[in-house]
């Protein structure tokens, strides 16, 4: 059975840098970790809403472990910053996107190769309410942005995430460079 970001990227996936690819590679389990700059939206709802979601802390150098694990159709991804978890499980949606799950929330994204890097375009979100998905209007939906690419001259590559909401506008975003330090 192929790994998930290959099957979704398909021959694509084979122009990828190393760094890129071997950050998806783990049959069972990967583990990672990094520097990142961690950033909040402003105003007393975006804080409210990062405490309530247990969003991690602002940062310009939070110590982030990542860890990647194989489970049912999908993976869960474990990001650790600091002493605080934003875990997700994804997987592959029936029309070939990927499904990146929080909470009641999952968001569905189109995989895109860009300048050797993988884009994450967001097409969809819905709430998930055991296995019922009701998509939001995208007036409503959250949205995230996300970017990986190989970092010249280093065997690492550099992640930025955005997310952000309808008539607030930022909420967090994550930016730092990724070393894959373990896979089994």
């Amino acid at each position: 059975m192929s790994l998930l970001y290959e099957r979704l990227l398909g021959p694509a996936w084979r122009d990828l840098p190393e760094p890129i690819r071997r950050a998806h590679l783990s049959s069972e389990e990967l583990h990672g970790s990094g520097v990142f700059r961690v950033v909040h939206g402003r105003g007393l709802i975006v804080h409210f809403l990062i405490r309530l979601l247990r969003f991690p802390s602002a940062a310009d150098a939070a110590d982030v472990q990542l860890t990647i694990v194989r489970r049912y159709q999908g993976e869960q991804w474990v990001r650790t910053f600091g002493d605080q978890h934003l875990v997700t499980f994804q997987h592959e949606t029936a029309n070939g996107m990927l499904a990146d799950t929080f909470g009641m929330i999952e968001f569905h994204s189109q995989l895109m190769i860009v300048n050797g890097a993988i884009e994450y375009h967001q097409r969809e979100a819905g709430l998930c309410l055991g296995k019922l998905y009701l998509p939001l209007p995208r007036w409503l939906s959250p949205q995230v942005a996300a970017r990986e690419e190989a970092v010249p001259g280093k065997d690492c590559s550099h992640v930025v995430v955005t997310f952000s909401l309808p008539f607030i506008g930022l909420l967090l975003s994550y930016e730092g460079e990724l070393h894959v330090v373990e896979t089994r």
